[in-house]
């Protein structure tokens, strides 16, 4: 009965996630519903004890929603006020995590301290030299936005992840001499970790490996190059390099075995307290202690109430099920933050948690544990475990997964966990209480920590090692099909019952390209921010028309959108890559994605830097045909050379009677130069407005002649280029196009060609609804 409560109780809370629409209603009418509910199952069910499971269920379902919905529109609620977007504004409070660095910019979160916008959390960058401190206290005159993220198939959730974390808002600080550290003195334990911060970075000079023991100590990855994040990713250890859940769950285990035996030589300690219970609460104590270190953020809370439950239940004098375990830990997470479900992080690690937990209640034989071919045997079962676990939510949330990730894991996890993280803590006391003692140390734990870099380099650099296995969309009856088979495979049945299983997986391994029906071709504008990428599809091939911008040496859309939404689409390579020109909002995510996807012939109106040989110049009369659609340079010409927003390579691609036209940044001059080359069937064309709507393109003749069914401006939330300006708005709308703006919609797709002709657009917005969009 208490484990079908807890279970639906988890449910509701979980499922309230993917609603469009939170339910409507007050809160308290729904928590009255559930409470009426268990009551009158209980009073009307005598000896009957299906009615009382049933009503236990619906009213702990109802609860969970309930309780998720509450706590989602008070967050919603908290959000900055339309009405203050893109206003100066003075707030006042303390900065609450270590400011983290990339390039000229520091972002950090900040607590605001009276004012309107009291009691908010918000995220803030300086682009300026202000010497920022966890838990300093500041005056800051900021300009903020609301929460916002971009929309597109198989990318990061921002706005979801924004509203997980509880930010109200997001902005800069303006160059105001209002600017004051108002309180000297910093406090909280975000202080205390930036002190341990600073005193590891005066010791780099002495260290090879600094950016694993800041991680690692301190979860700060601020040092965590790309090219080493790739290695990571690539073996499939990135995990290891984040304080997660597994780390305090081997510290807890760790500090529960010292404990343990520590306390039997204790005199008469075992008759005042078991020595397992004094282990239980040394290992929730570790815990909570790694958990501050690290702090204290959302996936540490959560392995820290895992912990917890794990130990409250070794303090218990009765003995609790693994799967209680589970769903009480389960419980107390979502309790404390019931939009978790939102975040990656708790499917991985709640699915691997799962899995080991599955195995050990269904375990038939158990191999001695003074073997050491038993305890290997024991280890590489349990990496099976969490390999198999982890497909489902690896394959659906992140598009891929490292085949070799056993295999890697087996071999670094004991060296990080068992090792380097009891070391780094111990590290951590010394350089906060005796800082000359902690060097040697350090020293060590930095050898351990090259060994470790070491050998994730040379398996990555193995020209036999298998890449990343991409995995696209399979359905909603794959990925049930899929689990269904992931499951089998974890419990103990017959070899033919797993055969099977393994058959049932392979919705996961084999491709799955959604490929646009013959005579057809999908076009999809990203949702890249202020810049523009475009996939275009047809005849089994794919055609990437520019790849967005770059945002600094830690972030890129063609590693953060782009590939993730070429692997949802099945796509294992970019026939033709088309960069309208050299500019980064363009440009950018180019070096990614030939890193990320072979790619074939290249295009571009201008000299890119570092593929150069890479690409030819896009030319007016270039053609080529795949399959009923035909692709056409109409711009820059050979004889006249050019740079700059008029060098952009200008695209047309005609299926059928319809027409796709991808302009670039081209300005007004060359538009006017373009209309004897523009033989458009008026009302049949997508236009991509040129530069973004700008109030230098989109002239009124341009339109006329082009005549389009649809634009779709490409630009950012509300960016500082104003674009699109509201006099080439007005301009469309006199001439009744329908505009759709990814800023608002998301991704914007349409399917041309075929039977039906110019599809109704599709928007990420509309396709992929939550609640919080």
């Amino acid at each position: 009965m208490l484990r079908t409560g807890l279970a639906a109780f988890c449910c509701g809370i979980i499922g309230t996630t993917f609603l469009p629409v939170l339910p409507n209603g007050p809160a308290s009418g729904l928590a009255a519903l559930a409470l009426f509910g268990l009551a009158t199952g209980v009073l009307l069910s005598g000896q009957r004890p299906w009615p009382v499971v049933l009503a236990v269920a619906a009213g702990c379902l109802l609860l969970g929603i309930n309780w998720h919905s509450h706590q989602a529109k008070s967050r919603l609620d908290a959000r900055l006020p339309a009405h203050l977007e893109g206003l100066d504004l003075r707030v006042q409070g303390r900065i609450e995590d270590i400011p983290r660095r990339s390039g000229p910019i520091q972002q950090f979160r900040f607590k605001v301290d009276g004012g309107i916008l009291d009691g908010r959390t918000i995220q803030l960058n300086d682009y300026g030299n202000l010497k920022l401190a966890a838990g300093q206290f500041w005056q800051l005159t900021v300009r903020l936005n609301r929460p916002h993220g971009n929309v597109n198939p198989g990318g990061f959730d921002g706005q979801g992840w924004m509203l997980q974390q509880g930010i109200s808002a997001r902005g800069y600080i303006r160059d105001a001499a209002q600017n004051l550290q108002l309180d000297i003195t910093a406090k909280g334990i975000s202080f205390l970790r930036q002190g341990l911060r600073d005193r590891l970075l005066s010791l780099e000079g002495h260290l090879a490996r600094s950016d694993i023991l800041l991680a690692l100590m301190l979860g700060d990855r601020e040092r965590i190059s790309t090219a080493s994040w790739q290695v990571y990713t690539r073996t499939g250890t990135n995990h290891l390099v984040v304080v997660s859940g597994l780390h305090i769950g081997f510290v807890a285990g760790l500090f529960y075995w010292l404990g343990l035996q520590l306390w039997r030589w204790v005199p008469g300690g075992p008759l005042r307290l078991a020595a397992p219970r004094f282990a239980a609460l040394t290992a929730t104590a570790a815990a909570a202690f790694y958990s501050l270190l690290a702090g204290f953020t959302l996936p540490t809370q959560r392995a820290l109430i895992m912990v917890s439950v794990v130990c409250l239940a070794r303090l218990s004098v009765r003995r609790v099920p693994p799967s209680l375990i589970f769903l009480l830990g389960l419980c107390g997470v979502l309790l404390r933050d019931p939009l978790a479900a939102i975040s990656t992080g708790f499917w991985l690690s709640f699915t691997a948690v799962a899995g080991l937990m599955l195995t050990v209640e269904n375990r038939i034989a158990v191999i001695p544990r003074v073997s050491i071919a038993g305890l290997w045997h024991r280890w590489g079962h349990s990496q099976w475990v969490v390999f198999v676990a982890l497909l489902l939510p690896l394959s659906s949330l992140l598009g891929q997964f490292p085949l070799i990730s056993p295999l890697a894991n087996m071999l670094a996890i004991p060296l990080v966990s068992l090792v380097i993280v009891p070391l780094c803590l111990l590290a951590a006391v010394l350089l906060a209480t005796q800082p000359a003692m902690a060097l040697p140390l350090l020293m060590v734990t930095d050898r351990l920590a090259g060994l470790l870099w070491w050998f994730l380099s040379w398996l990555s650099s193995l020209a036999w090692l298998p890449e990343p296995w991409v995995v696209s969309a399979a359905g909603l009856s794959g990925l049930l099909l899929a689990a269904m088979g992931c499951l089998l495979l974890l419990l103990p049945l017959p070899r033919v019952y797993r055969l099977l299983a393994v058959l049932m997986t392979m919705p996961l391994l084999m491709p799955h390209g959604r490929d646009p029906p013959p005579g057809s071709l999908d076009f999809h504008v990203l949702d890249v921010g202020q810049g523009l990428a475009v996939v275009l599809r047809t005849d089994g091939r794919t055609l990437v028309y520019d790849t967005g911008p770059g945002l600094g040496p830690d972030f890129n859309t063609g590693d953060a959108i782009l590939l993730p939404m070429l692997r949802s689409l099945g796509v294992r390579q970019v026939d033709v890559l088309v960069l309208s020109h050299g500019d980064n909002d363009h440009a950018g995510g180019a070096h990614a994605l030939f890193s990320g996807l072979p790619v074939g012939r290249g295009f571009s109106g201008e000299s890119i830097a570092g593929l150069e040989t890479r690409f030819s110049p896009c030319l007016a009369g270039q053609s080529w045909h795949w399959g009923a659609a035909k692709f056409r340079f109409l711009h820059p010409p050979g004889d006249t050379p050019l740079s700059g927003n008029n060098a952009s390579c200008v695209l047309l691609v005609s299926i059928g009677r319809q027409q796709v036209l991808l302009p670039g940044d081209i300005e007004s001059r060359v538009e006017l130069a373009l209309l004897e080359e523009l033989n458009l069937v008026p009302g049949t064309t997508v236009l991509i407005a040129p530069h973004h709507g700008s109030r230098t393109s989109s002239s009124t003749a341009f339109l006329k002649r082009v005549g389009p069914a649809h634009v779709v401006v490409s630009a950012g939330y509300r960016n500082r280029f104003n674009h699109p300006a509201p006099l080439v708005l007005s301009r469309y709308h006199s001439l009744e196009v329908q505009v759709h703006q990814t800023a608002r919609d998301g991704m914007v797709s349409f399917r041309l060609g075929g039977e039906q002709g110019l599809s109704a657009p599709q928007t990420g917005r509309r396709a992929y609804s939550r609640y919080w969009y």
